[in-house]
């Protein structure tokens, strides 16, 4: 078993020779991290073995690890049956695969299309609301443009095929959201047999430019609940044969882990290889997630007893140049490269990351016993039939740390690596309902006020699977998005967000927020007080 997980790890790790992995080795001394576990559990379960990223992360070590693992697939998945989601809600019986009559009647005048279209519906996740409120919103926030080169000459009837066959086959492209009026609960709505927005556009000029007159224009254009997010953009230079495939989406229908997914589908369907399987949709995820929701109670109530929310809106004082109580507020930023700390031993650079976040956070505020969110993949223990699912599976949790004088670093990585394990398989509880049902927090304090991300998904914009060749031998196939101009980049956000990017041996950190609540020198204050604490980790001190 050990020289079958060899291979699987140098597979995934890219490593030439898998004999240079030790039985002792551990998975992410090596250069894994928590997407690289999920591909590894995905690469296991084809070769045969029941294996999850839960797993990889308790038992790191190869000859560990090997011990655990058992030939024979994971347990078989089934998707949920259609409003079968709803049901669990209490909006009647689902049992016959049928939308309920009394939902029927309340969302049928609210989408653009007749009832018959109607294939599922099911609650969105806290992220979802978020995302969608800003994509309805005047500055149409969170809606990105993905694009992807196509080779040199493509034929744009076959493109715009492939686009018209990735929409029918992926339930997310097909997704509107919409309010329930008498619940006031938002919902998604998932469409059968409706066409897609596909726009073609030709220039005699630079292909980018004109892509960016397409991107700038596009966002001038409102959206609305209850019709699709989604729109194909395919531009091309008539003379040089250049061309650009698009793909508009709000955050409210992908993640990170997604974009290959989906421009891999793309690409296949593109190469007329044999048909895809069907893809898992995206209510087996919201089933997960409501099954969880139960078993993780008592696991936060733990975690979270007698604490409360860090707030760090007091870290700009009271200067004039704030607005707390405007809705939205220009994006300031503060980034910085510092090189990245050395592994240490029963921990990962997300790990360590959170740990160095949760001493700036208490340094900066006074707080010792510190409670703030943390954006996870939320796809670790997600069935593996699941695991590839395209859809936004991201998710914030809290993360709890007591900074006390006499601890150690050490000490505090171990208790962030150790919570970080005992909360995999809770990855997917949603920030409000762990507020409303396992703690004691007021009302008006239970959003984070600061959220981090360890964001380790660069490599998956070059995906192998999204390379796509004609017969002229050019290539296209890196994913990439626009970037807005920061005059346009507004936010309704009230925490700060620190990022943390791996590239080669360095992070790129930034701290962003709303400049309604905080001023580019706070930024640059937490800024300066996390890199000393990466600085203090690289030296050993």
């Amino acid at each position: 078993m050990e020289r079958r997980l060899q291979q699987l790890w140098a597979t995934v790790l890219g490593l030439d020779d898998p004999s240079v992995i030790a039985a002792d080795a551990s998975f992410f001394r090596i250069g894994g991290d928590s997407i690289a576990a999920i591909r590894l559990s995905q690469r296991a379960s084809e070769d045969g073995l029941a294996l999850t990223a839960a797993d990889i992360f308790r038992k790191p070590r190869l000859c560990d690890l090997a011990l655990l693992v058992r030939e024979g697939n994971a347990t078989s998945y089934h998707e949920p049956r259609p409003f079968s989601l709803m049901s669990a809600r209490g909006s009647g019986s689902a049992e016959s695969n049928r939308l309920p009559d009394d939902l029927a009647a309340r969302i049928g005048p609210l989408l653009e299309w007749p009832q018959h279209h109607i294939a599922d519906v099911y609650p969105t996740t806290d992220l979802q609301n978020h995302y969608v409120s800003a994509a309805v919103d005047a500055h149409r926030g969170e809606v990105e443009y993905i694009y992807m080169d196509l080779p040199r000459g493509v034929d744009l009837a076959r493109v715009q095929r492939s686009c018209l066959a990735l929409w029918r086959h992926l339930d997310i492209l097909r997704t509107v959201f919409i309010v329930d009026p008498q619940t006031r609960q938002p919902l998604q709505v998932v469409l059968n047999n409706v066409e897609p927005e596909i726009e073609v556009r030709h220039t005699e000029g630079d292909l980018r430019a004109a892509c960016e007159q397409v991107y700038r224009e596009d966002l001038h254009r409102p959206l609305y609940l209850g019709r699709s997010f989604t729109r194909f953009f395919i531009t091309a230079n008539r003379a040089s044969g250049d061309a650009r495939l698009t793909l508009r989406l709000s955050h409210a229908q992908y993640d990170g882990f997604s974009l290959p997914i989906i421009f891999s589908l793309f690409a296949a369907f593109h190469r007329d290889d044999t048909p895809p399987p069907a893809a898992p949709k995206f209510a087996g995820y919201l089933r997960h997630v409501q099954k969880q929701r139960h078993a993780a109670e008592p696991y936060w109530r733990r975690l979270l007893e007698g604490s409360c929310i860090t707030q760090t809106r007091h870290l700009s004082g009271l200067d004039g140049a704030c607005r707390p109580n405007q809705h939205h507020g220009q994006l300031v930023q503060s980034k910085s490269t510092v090189p990245a700390p050395p592994a240490r031993p029963g921990s990962t650079p997300a790990t360590v990351f959170t740990t160095l976040c949760a001493r700036t956070l208490a340094q900066l505020t006074g707080v010792r016993d510190v409670v703030f969110g943390n954006i996870v993949s939320g796809r670790a223990t997600l069935p593996t039939a699941l695991q590839t699912v395209a859809g936004p599976c991201v998710n914030t949790i809290p993360v709890r740390l007591r900074v006390e004088p006499e601890q150690s670093l050490t000490q505090q990585l171990a208790t962030v690596h150790a919570q970080h394990i005992y909360s995999l398989p809770f990855e997917t509880s949603q920030f409000s309902e762990i507020a409303a049902h396992c703690t004691d927090w007021p009302g008006d304090a239970r959003a984070p006020g600061l959220v981090v991300q360890f964001q380790n998904l660069d490599n998956l914009e070059h995906d192998p699977g999204t390379a796509m060749h004609d017969t002229t031998g050019g290539g296209g196939g890196t994913l990439a998005a626009y970037e807005r101009p920061a005059a346009d980049r507004l936010v309704d956000s009230d925490c700060l967000f620190i990022l943390a990017k791996p590239v080669r041996d360095a992070w790129e950190l930034s701290v962003a927020a709303s400049d309604k609540l905080h001023t580019q020198a706070t930024l640059d204050a937490v800024l300066d007080a996390l890199c000393s604490q990466v600085e203090m980790v690289a030296r050993g001190d």
